[in-house]
């Protein structure tokens, strides 16, 4: 799914940059102002409107600003020039710069209460993080600073673009399920949005999940309702990636004559761009049309510009699809020598695209895994706090009703007085020893509570990490089968007998069952009574129906889940609606969501 969410973000960006009126930039520093923040005033306009067009310009002058507003005192102009020296920096491609003086902007504008700019702040660090500097756990906190500081302060225009923002993210770590429900909340936005293309953007995300999913009913209605909104804002790009998800829409229905007439359209919108992101993705999607209408030559007019433009601009996902695509195109043509060179190249960046993806999903768990560490830290403090202002309040209290049995035992002129005193010890070693056990305790359960989620955590990772060694090992294995089955091919029979062994070795490897025992006995840690309680539910299900219940629980991809098991994607489809007939589930019921309730 190549839609990100910052798309939308530089929709927001771009208008608070140029909003300002045209200022000359003549005489800048030399010009008479009535006053220091005037000129700063006049200064801040001219770089909000020459940040993208003059920016080195831009950059020294917010400097020089930034210092003059120091000297003055000028605190709301300081706010506003780190903020802007923050973006030349970003548009001058410093992200180190941009994130120090973007912070320093952050605090300071948080302090003097300038909320909107406030929130377009957290908005720009939140786009950064996440798709510039992949930094994923980092920008879904910006963007959650921002949704909290635009409820808080009646920000409305903002709160659903920093629900999009929280969803691009899981919808770019393959989180559909949390995507899609962030999506559909932003689009329940009733006011005015702050970008008119902002509601065509989240439209087609939501469609792209629901195509992803093959849900093609919802799908087809979301990314028409999306392309009816770009084409009344007139925005081409917008039009060009609908009308290719349209045609993917029609591929999967079987509808290649409207697949072709969507790419069509998409071509010729696209050639009025200068760039050529959009042609990549017409061809591409033109590419698969023809190979569905089985035109392997057409296909290959429009895969090979693409893979080209693709490596020009290390697009990596495009450059393993183009490639794919090729050596299925050429091995028809019967030209085996270029189908091995294309599919080495897909290989080859297929598999960097899954390393970015799991060293991402990686960090997510551990910028996850600090936070929810630090909130239980909080949360336990909290409660120490709690418990040791009572622990005052009941010494005051007892402090006052000793005082009183004292001056009740001084007016009764000491006739009990050591009764009294007696009784009175007592109770105050009784009321020491309750709260030294209550102490005690409180202790013990929270270290017990901090021992578990720990412990939890840690077979969590422990059995991410199987799974991921299980998947790299037979895709290893897969691929040294696919050699042996060539290099057989190139020899003589009495050479090629020579390889039986070791074929035979890694095929025996591939049918092996210690790397699944291995992998049930973490599972089984993380997910205690899981295969009891299913097989008890659904006794027909066999070992290979529990193999997949268990893949799937952990939200692995069809591609993951086909090179463990050793089969197909299209296997793993077929076993999957296997699946949900044994389990009588109905169609709008997610399989993924039954088996995590379970």
């Amino acid at each position: 799914m190549r839609f990100c969410f910052c798309t939308l973000l530089a929709f927001v960006v771009v208008p608070v940059i140029l909003r300002a009126q045209p200022v000359p930039a003549d005489s800048l520093e030399s010009r008479s102002f009535p006053s220091d923040t005037a000129k700063i005033n006049y200064w801040i306009k001219w770089i909000s409107k020459n940040t993208k067009t003059n920016t080195q310009r831009a950059l020294d002058l917010s400097t020089t600003g930034l210092s003059l507003a120091r000297k003055a005192e000028y605190r709301h102009g300081e706010a506003k020039l780190l903020r802007l020296k923050g973006l030349c920096s970003l548009f001058l491609n410093d992200h180190t710069a941009y994130l120090t003086y973007a912070d320093s902007s952050a605090v300071l504008l948080k302090q003097l209460g300038m909320w909107e700019l406030a929130v377009t702040n957290e908005m720009n660090l939140g786009s950064v993080n996440t798709g510039t500097l992949g930094n994923y756990g980092e920008g879904f906190r910006h963007y959650k600073e921002a949704l909290e500081i635009a409820k808080k302060n009646g920000i409305e225009s903002q709160v659903p673009n920093a629900m999009a923002g929280m969803a691009g993210i899981y919808l770019d770590l393959k989180e559909l399920d949390k995507a899609l429900k962030q999506y559909l909340l932003a689009m329940e936005f009733n006011g005015e949005w702050k970008d008119r293309n902002a509601p065509a953007i989240m439209r087609q995300s939501v469609g792209e999940i629901y195509l992803k999913t093959d849900k093609l009913d919802s799908a087809a209605h979301y990314l028409n309702d999306a392309l009816r909104i770009f084409t009344i804002n007139e925005n081409k790009g917008g039009e060009v990636s609908v009308l290719t998800d349209l045609s993917e829409l029609a591929r999967k229905q079987g509808q290649l004559k409207t697949a072709l007439d969507y790419d069509l359209r998409a071509l010729e919108l696209s050639k009025q761009f200068s760039y050529k992101r959009p042609l990549i993705y017409c061809y591409e999607s033109l590419g698969k049309t023809y190979w569905a209408l089985h035109e392997p030559k057409k296909s290959r007019d429009y895969f090979l510009p693409a893979l080209k433009m693709s490596e020009e601009l290390n697009m990596k996902d495009d450059i393993a699809e183009s490639a794919s695509f090729l050596a299925m195109i050429e091995e028809a043509e019967k030209n085996y020598d270029a189908s091995l060179h294309y599919l080495k190249l897909s290989r080859i960046y297929s598999d960097s695209v899954l390393n970015e993806e799991k060293n991402r999903q990686l960090a997510w768990l551990a910028t996850h895994f600090e936070t929810e560490k630090k909130s239980q830290e909080i949360e336990i403090l909290t409660k120490d706090n709690t418990l040791k202002r009572a622990y005052l309040v009941s010494s005051g209290v007892g402090t006052v009703l000793l005082l009183t049995v004292g001056i009740l035992i001084f007016n009764r002129r000491n006739l009990k007085n050591k009764k009294q005193l007696e009784i009175a010890r007592m109770n105050s070693e009784m009321i020491d020893r309750k709260r030294e056990l209550a102490e005690t305790e409180l202790r013990a359960r929270q270290a017990e509570e901090l021992r578990l989620r720990a412990d939890l955590e840690f077979k969590n990772k422990e059995l991410m990490t199987h799974a991921l060694h299980l998947i790299q090992k037979n895709e290893t294995l897969i691929t040294l089968k696919s050699k042996f089955v060539e290099i057989r091919k190139s020899l003589p029979d009495t050479l090629a007998g020579r390889l039986n062994p070791l074929n035979n070795l890694v095929r025996m490897s591939l049918n092996m069952d210690k790397d699944w025992d291995g992998f049930r006995l973490h599972f089984e840690k993380v997910n205690n009574g899981f295969f009891e309680k299913i097989q008890s539910q659904y006794p027909s299900l066999s070992a290979k129906d529990l193999k997949l219940c268990a893949l799937m629980k952990l939200n692995l991809e069809t591609k993951e889940i086909a090179s463990i098991l050793d089969i197909s994607p299209e296997s793993v489809k077929v076993a999957r609606h296997r699946l949900r007939k044994k389990f009588d589930l109905p169609t709008d019921q997610s399989l993924h969501a039954f088996l995590r309730s379970l």
